[in-house]
């Protein structure tokens, strides 16, 4: 390549790990979400609090999570795969 930079698989790998740990992050916020609008769709029951803080904890801790996991695996793609001499 002209660039000098050659074709990997750990980066690829890395990307593909992302991508993946986005999808289900994805997942579990939308669950989240359905679980805040059920719980402020019945303000009249006894304990509607408890979806609401359900789901809104499940979609802080997964939110952090996914950027944690995701800054750590970008860090990781920028490392060199060749031994530097």
């Amino acid at each position: 390549m002209t660039g000098g930079e050659s074709f990997s698989v750990k980066k690829l790998g890395l990307w593909a790990a992302i991508l993946a740990f986005g999808l289900v992050a994805g997942y579990v916020i939308l669950l989240g979400a359905l679980s805040l609008t059920a719980g402020l769709r019945h303000p009249d029951k006894d304990g509607f609090w408890v979806p609401i803080l359900g789901g809104g904890l499940c979609i802080v801790i997964v939110t952090w999570l996914f950027f944690r996991f995701a800054r750590f695996f970008y860090h990781l793609t920028k490392r060199p795969d060749r031994l530097q001499m």
